[in-house]
């Protein structure tokens, strides 16, 4: 298996190296002291995904902006959502995104899987669409830009009809 530098492979193997070579110079104190706290940080080292807890509520903050042709904004719509064991904010389909929120596990590009793709017409009035907030404590962040409304309804379901 090849590893490159950024990969988690590559920095668990300059890890090991570097900790064999320290050990192999220590005294056998000194040495079991060194293994016993790198066993100990590796334990208690916060994992690479990010945690979320169902229990912990959902707070989400969603924007719809509308773009001209000559890049100016038209018109910006916002709206808030809470998610978790109460559903609520300003969102007119708060439990219907929610729903579809929790289906996807708070990854709105999880949301574009339906079977059957809706028919959209080809006219150009851009859109781009920001979700930010925390989803069940992790943070969330992520945007899309849509050719127009039928398709960001097609591809984000009801999250962000606002």
């Amino acid at each position: 298996m090849w590893t490159t530098p950024r990969s988690a492979g590559y920095r668990r193997a300059m890890w090991k190296s570097a900790l064999r070579n320290t050990l192999a110079r220590a005294s056998p104190g000194r040495a079991a002291f060194i293994a016993i706290a790198a066993v100990g940080s590796a334990l208690t080292a916060a994992p690479a995904h990010a945690y979320t807890d169902s229990t912990v509520p959902s707070a989400l903050v969603l924007t719809v902006r509308e773009i001209a042709p000559d890049a100016t904004h038209l018109g910006v719509r916002v709206a808030t959502l809470t998610c978790g064991p109460e559903v609520g904010g300003n969102h007119p389909r708060a439990q219907l995104a929610c729903a579809e929120l929790e289906a996807a596990d708070g990854n709105l590009r999880a949301l574009t899987d339906v079977p059957d793709p809706a028919i959209c017409p080809q006219n150009f009035d851009p859109l781009v669409a920001t979700i930010s907030g925390t989803w069940h404590g992790a943070p969330l962040a992520d945007y899309g830009t849509f050719s127009n409304r039928c398709v960001m309804r097609a591809t984000t379901k009801s999250v962000f009809d606002v």
